[in-house]
């Protein structure tokens, strides 16, 4: 019996110790400040247990639960290490989120993708297509499409409505939810060129960004009865709406910094701020910069920050400038503003952590997740969505080549797929992001036209990609550059290039509207280019591509004014076509609510093709210029007094004078002159002409200066 009972208790002591595995419990969302508990009661062996919480605090417990709160927001792994009295350790984690309380009403943006209230249904607009198309989230699948106003460029939605702004036609349309589907109810027509870009529903009101006339406006949107008008300054784009505030931006910056307004939705006196140039140093990862093309905004779920993405500009660099050359890293690149809205973070407008984003150009697009922990900025160009940490601004992961035209995105209410724009796509693309450290999952790609027909020429169409694509290594190094860089929408950038290195001087960006179409004549400021084929030389040049012409066809055809390039490439001639269909210009302000010109301008007009006076001699026909070529090939440049050490030479070679811009849309296009110099068009005529070497204004009275004025910025 004691040899037996011996035996036994060998047995016990060899027998081999249980499992030991570690259980911390599933992710959770948190707001700051609230207290949970921990729970690992789901190990097994354990006899310690090892809290190590995130935030610099950590637990020794015998139990396996514990309470904690964390009092700053941001995501936080937990982990648990389980021990058991032989000191075998196991180890897991959790991933906790933590945010401040999201507001009641989730804040609003202008944009291009919006959901209908419980997020089954999605709208995305097609601005080629003159609709919106209405998608089923759960099938993702096309289910119909809503025609809008001319060219819609932006759209909001509210628990009952949308609204469309259309800034080419000057109308708001105004669409009731109903089951089955949005019903046109309110064209609310506004004057003639005020453009209407951003539109967003408010607590009662819906808000509008007039681009033409530097106005926010308020509508009644059952009734279409204006509420109040507020005037901020020009080219307003962005608009954003978050707890009874408005945000609002001006699309291209002046060169003191982005400006932007905040403001009471009741229309109280807005305060204007600025986002301040980036001072560098310029380096392979960032430059110095303007943040320009500021159109879309995002205000966090919890109100407390808001983000703009747009272009950063570095005019500040070049061999005249600085002696310093402008490289295709240095130049433009992508840029994301993170700014304080709660005094309890700090001063309202405060910038807070931004991103640096290499190897992106401009940032089109943003999206919040509905908790407003992850933050997803789309790059045009680059066909790059990253995903942001929402508080430090790190990227913790991100789709690649997912499209052309990345214009608006969304986040289901669930948190797991990203749906995306693709405009020059035409498609709608679901992403998953239930794991951002995962490799990508594309879950749907929806066709938006289905049986519509395709509203662009095909060749145009592909010109327009090309135009905007940056990550083709033929069109930038690095997906940094592409045409939209300083044509963005076919506008001028409003900023003024050191083209030293190219062979030129300082060169204020031209729009490209109504400015290339055949027959137009020379290309840039000093009638350098003679086809919009001959960009290939700055693409190869001066932009770090490899080009669209075959190796003996760019070594026959590199003189820019020499053998054409028309005919060698495919790529080239659809930007050709793309570049001549921008043929019209904005709508002017300055007309009478008619489109018709004031008796102000009419008197101008009648100042202006006065033959003593002599603006009709080289700013003449339909596109108000002169600009040709001679009979020996040469373009036909003037000298009107404006030629300074600045603005250098041309294509190397001295420069005599200036091709002839043409006037149409002159008030969309300041400031003026080759070299950016002058803001406005009385500096123009009187201050920058004592010579009257730019028509013979001298001798005209104040008023008759006021009359030619207003004719000039009526030109269409």
């Amino acid at each position: 019996m004691r040899i037996c009972a011996f035996a036994m208790a060998l047995l016990a002591c060899t027998e081999e110790p249980g499992l030991l595995v570690a259980q911390a419990g599933p992710d959770q969302i948190i707001e700051v400040g609230e207290t949970i508990t921990l729970d690992g009661s789901d190990s097994t062996g354990a006899t310690y247990f090892n809290w190590t919480f995130g935030d610099g605090e950590h637990e020794r417990l015998t139990t396996a639960s514990t309470r904690h709160r964390w009092l700053e927001p941001g995501r936080y792994t937990v982990y648990l290490e389980v021990a058991d009295d032989l000191g075998r350790t196991d180890t897991d984690s959790l991933q906790l989120t933590v945010h401040h309380p999201l507001l009641d009403t989730t804040p609003r943006s202008s944009t291009t993708l919006v959901a209908s209230p419980a997020g089954d249904t999605l709208y995305a607009l097609l601005p080629d297509a003159n609709r919106f198309a209405v998608i089923d989230v759960e099938n993702a699948a096309l289910v119909d499409h809503i025609d809008t106003c001319t060219h819609p460029s932006s759209m909001s939605i509210s628990d009952a409505q949308i609204a469309v702004a259309c800034p080419d036609v000057d109308q708001i349309w105004i669409y009731q939810l109903t089951e089955g589907g949005p019903v046109l109810t309110l064209d609310l027509q506004l004057d003639w060129g005020h453009r209407p870009f951003g539109v967003v529903f408010g607590t009662d009101d819906l808000f509008a960004t007039l681009q033409g006339t530097g106005e926010l406006i308020a509508f009644d949107p059952e009734t279409g009865d204006r509420q109040w008008t507020s005037s901020l300054g020009p080219d307003l784009r962005g608009l954003a709406w978050a707890d009874g505030q408005l945000v609002i931006s001006r699309y291209r910056s002046p060169d003191l910094g982005g400006q932007w307004w905040l403001m009471d939705e009741d229309g109280s006196p807005p305060t204007a701020r600025v986002l301040s140039p980036d001072p560098g140093p310029d380096s392979d990862t960032n430059s110095r910069g303007i943040p320009n093309y500021l159109q879309r905004l995002s205000v966090r779920p919890d109100g407390r920050s808001i983000v703009f993405p747009g272009l950063k500009s570095n005019q500040d660099r070049g061999t005249y400038l600085e002696d310093q050359a402008l490289t295709p890293e240095t130049t433009v690149r992508s840029v994301l503003r993170h700014i304080i809205l709660d005094p309890a973070d700090g001063p309202i407008g405060t910038s807070l952590e931004e991103p640096l984003f290499d190897n992106r150009d401009f940032a089109s697009a943003v999206a919040y997740s509905p908790n407003g922990e992850t933050l997803f900025v789309a790059h045009l160009g680059a066909q790059v969505i990253d995903a942001l940490d929402a508080w430090s601004l790190q990227r913790i992961g991100g789709f690649q080549e997912v499209g052309h035209g990345l214009s608006g995105m969304w986040v289901s209410p669930a948190g797991d797929t990203l749906w995306a724009l693709l405009d020059f796509d035409r498609e709608l693309v679901a992403l998953s992001i239930e794991d951002l450290s995962a490799s990508p999952i594309e879950r749907a790609r929806i066709d938006l036209l289905g049986t519509v027909s395709e509203p662009l020429d095909s060749q145009v169409l592909e010109g327009k990609r090309i135009f905007y694509g940056s990550l083709d290594p033929r069109m930038s190094e690095d997906a940094y550059i592409s045409c939209g860089s300083c044509h963005l929408n076919g506008d001028d950038d409003r900023r003024t290039w050191d083209f030293t290195q190219r062979g030129e001087g300082l060169r204020n960006t031209t729009a490209l509207q109504g400015e290339a179409s055949p027959g137009h004549g020379p290309l840039h400021w000093t009638g350098n280019f003679d086809e919009v084929q001959d960009f290939e030389n700055d693409i190869r040049l001066h932009m770090g591509g490899k080009g669209f012409l075959s190796d003996d066809d760019w070594k026959e055809s590199a003189d820019p004014l020499g053998t054409l390039k028309t005919g060698r490439s495919a790529e080239l001639d659809a930007l050709a076509a793309f570049v001549a269909s921008l043929s019209t210009v904005p709508r002017s302000p300055y007309r009478q609510s008619d489109g018709s010109l004031s008796p102000s301008a009419e008197r101008g007009q009648t100042v202006f093709e006065d033959p003593d006076v002599g603006c009709a001699e080289c700013h003449v026909g339909p596109q108000f210029t002169d600009s040709s070529w001679d009979e020996s090939g040469q373009p036909l440049l003037h000298d009107v007094g404006t030629l300074t050490d600045a603005s250098g030479n041309r294509s190397g070679e001295t420069l005599t004078g200036l091709d002839t811009p043409s006037l149409r849309g002159l008030h969309d296009t300041g400031p003026y002159l080759h070299d950016g110099s002058v803001k406005d068009l009385e500096a123009l005529l009187i201050t920058e002409n004592s010579d009257d070497l730019h028509g013979v204004t001298s001798e005209l009275s104040d008023n008759e200066i006021a009359d030619l004025i207003e004719y000039l910025l009526s030109l269409e």
